[in-house]
């Protein structure tokens, strides 16, 4: 009888876990249907800046790479991080960039990024992207792309 309910317990949780990892706000899904990256932009020079119009920096080009892997391209919105942060938690942004570390004060209201960059040791030269909590097939997306993009750039001078 043990084996039979045990049975029951496991099928039923297989059963409940398809099309995991799963975005709360569909952004993953979103974003690939419409074709635009959402990109909260919090400039910081040489990273991540405005200058004649258009977006320059390391990060821009980071950003420009993943959207391209989505078949899409970003949409730049530049804000100061408080209004960056806000609009993200209500769904206004997918992404935001800015120089951001994984010592951030806003770390408990967005997710993060696993590093992307670290120039050092201290969590404050450890680099990262913001993304709504929750979206947690699009953050595996963007991880995955981070790993191979800064592979690339290491072992291949990309």
């Amino acid at each position: 009888m043990k084996r039979f309910i045990f049975g029951m317990v496991l099928c039923a949780l297989v059963m409940g876990c398809d099309n995991y990892p799963k975005d709360v706000e569909n952004s993953l899904q979103k974003i690939r249907k419409s074709g635009i990256l959402k990109v909260g932009v919090i400039e910081h020079n040489p990273w991540i800046y405005e200058e004649d119009g258009k977006m320059r920096g390391s990060e821009v080009k980071l950003v420009e790479a993943f959207s391209k892997t989505l078949g899409g391209a970003p949409e730049w919105h530049i804000y100061p991080e408080a209004v960056a942060i806000k609009k993200l938690k209500n769904n206004e942004l997918d992404l935001v960039a800015g120089w951001l570390t994984a010592d951030s004060p806003r770390h408990k209201q967005v997710g993060l990024t696993r590093p992307y960059l670290k120039t050092g040791e201290d969590k404050i030269d450890h680099h990262v992207l913001a993304l709504q909590r929750g979206e947690n097939a699009f953050l595996i997306e963007l991880e995955s792309f981070l790993a191979s993009y800064y592979d690339g750039v290491e072992n291949h001078g990309l």
